[in-house]
């Protein structure tokens, strides 16, 4: 076979008649990995930031991590990075005595090219979700990217129900003998139901997580007071991994958890968080510890907040940007 590279050593790689021949002999190498110049040298790439983020190094890649909004303008070079985007969580609403737990904020991970003509002349603007109280969560946003859309308010009464949002907001335990139904979740999981029977049992769902949906409550007795109420409330649902930040699973986006009566004040009855931020829900304690606050999504995971049982609703935690591109 006849070699043009052999006879002309000063012709352009690009105009090698073998050029097509060359992916055979790096089979598992990321396609991301060719764009990036990875086989045969990087292009320098040269950026700004504004907003303060936290820059690491792990591996092949570098790490931009954005908790408050701010930019990345690319100067020079041109990389195709890997974004996550995560939105603001929501609370749990401060209506009605029993509250769903917020829905966690949508979980987003896309390539997005970085360049200095891509974007406006290479500006890529970022703009973290704040979580909600007694509201539902708001966007995230990346120039360039579909956002990441704000976790939904958990269900406060039955006028006042659950909202659909990233991951959905659980059902409310406020209206007797009536399924307070979980909200749908667009980017993530739904929320689950929640049910009020008697004077006492009251029960909420957990909010949906990026990975799963928010539990429902389970039944208890209807009673007549506190003491005889044992309904369950349910876990918000589980977030999702990623290892952009740090080159190690960090999980975002869980849902908060429902409430319920509980004389014992035992964490078991009350609905947990999700992993990934999700704050419990509230919990009546008896005449020892009367009423507690709903905890409130971890700031920066996107958790959803707990939904409230007489004290308060916990509200949704902001959400976060992590672009990564390789060095």
């Amino acid at each position: 076979m006849f070699r043009q590279d052999r006879t002309n050593p000063s012709t352009a790689i690009s105009n090698w008649r073998g050029r097509h021949d060359t992916p055979k002999g790096w089979p598992s190498t990321a396609v991301s990995t060719w764009l990036n110049g990875g086989l045969f040298g990087a292009a320098p790439f040269e950026y700004s930031t504004t907003g303060s983020p936290s820059v690491a190094t792990h591996g092949d890649y570098t790490s931009v991590t954005f908790t408050g909004s701010g930019s990345l303008t690319v100067t020079a070079g041109s990389r195709i990075a890997d974004v996550l985007l995560v939105a603001g969580g929501g609370g749990g609403d401060s209506a009605g005595s029993s509250s769903g737990g917020g829905g966690a904020g949508g979980f987003r991970t896309q390539a997005v090219p970085l360049s200095v003509t891509s974007g406006s002349s290479g500006v890529h603007t970022v703009t973290i979700g704040g979580g909600g109280s007694a509201a539902s969560g708001t966007d995230t946003a990346f120039t360039d990217a579909t956002s990441a859309t704000g976790g939904g308010r958990g269900g406060g009464t039955s006028t006042r129900v659950a909202l659909a949002g990233g991951c959905g907001g659980g059902g409310d335990g406020s209206t007797n003998t009536v399924v307070g139904s979980g909200a749908a979740g667009s980017q993530g999981g739904d929320g689950g139901d929640g049910l009020r029977y008697g004077t006492w049992y009251m029960a909420s769902g957990g909010g949906g997580g990026a990975g799963a949906n928010g539990a429902d409550y389970t039944a208890g007795n209807s009673g007549t007071s506190p003491a005889s109420a044992n309904g369950t409330g349910g876990d918000g649902g589980a977030g999702t991994a990623n290892d952009y930040r740090t080159g190690s699973n960090v999980t975002y986006a869980g849902g908060g958890g429902g409430c319920s009566a509980d004389t014992s004040y035992n964490i078991g009855i009350v609905g947990d968080g999700g992993d990934g931020g999700g704050g419990r829900g509230s919990r009546w304690g008896g005449s020892t510890h009367g009423w507690d606050a709903g905890v409130a999504g971890t700031a920066n995971t996107g958790g959803g907040g707990g939904g409230m049982l007489g004290g308060s609703a916990g509200a949704g935690g902001s959400g976060i940007v992590v672009v990564r591109f390789t060095t």
